[in-house]
């Protein structure tokens, strides 16, 4: 009875061992696309001007994140673009898409309710104000190559892509991790506005 176990480890070891090698190399190419996309990301500086500052949606931004877009707006642009992702919350809502004084606001609700309905809502409100050069403020770094990616194929003009720093749990960055490698892997699939 021995002599066949010993028998049964030694067939079935190689399948471990290829189910092993292939999980690493499955890791290392998400390292790969993680420091590409959500680690490392190009992040453009805020240029001295611009015809427009965007604001993009999502769960993490929160109120600091339009707050601190909103203080930009009277430094580099007239127009301020805020995706307003609380519909359920119109207080809130109604709150970062005040009006603001010397500033255009104009406060979008895509759909459908994503980064590609914004960059939907965004070419459009380019075209009809002729704006030729907008600084995108995504929602966290992790979010920065795919708004670049997704907005770039609807909007034909100068394109800036930053982020402002929003700290996040643990349980929020694997998520967001996740949810990302998800959203660039459709873009990468995914063509066209």
């Amino acid at each position: 009875m021995r002599p066949s176990h010993r028998s049964h480890i030694r067939r079935h070891h190689p399948v471990r061992r290829a189910i092993a090698v292939i999980a690493a190399i499955v890791v290392v190419a998400w390292c790969v696309f993680a420091s590409r996309f959500l680690w490392f990301p190009h992040v453009d500086k805020q240029p001295a001007h611009v015809d427009a500052i965007v604001q993009l949606g999502g769960p993490h931004g929160g109120v600091d994140t339009y707050e601190t877009t909103r203080n930009l707006a009277h430094n580099y642009t007239t127009n301020l673009v805020i995706s307003d992702p609380y519909t359920e919350k119109p207080d809130l809502g109604a709150r970062i898409c005040a009006p603001e004084p010397g500033v255009a606001v104009y406060c979008i609700h895509p759909d459908p309710s994503t980064t590609r309905g914004e960059a939907q809502a965004i070419e459009q409100l380019a075209e009809e104000h002729g704006w030729s050069h907008i600084m995108v403020y995504a929602t966290g770094k992790y979010h920065v190559a795919r708004a670049r990616m997704i907005i770039g194929r609807c909007y034909n003009g100068d394109l800036n892509v930053g982020y402002h720093k929003t700290p996040l749990s643990w349980k929020d960055t694997i998520w967001e991790w996740a949810y990302q490698t998800g959203g660039v892997a459709k873009v990468l699939v995914q063509r066209g506005c």
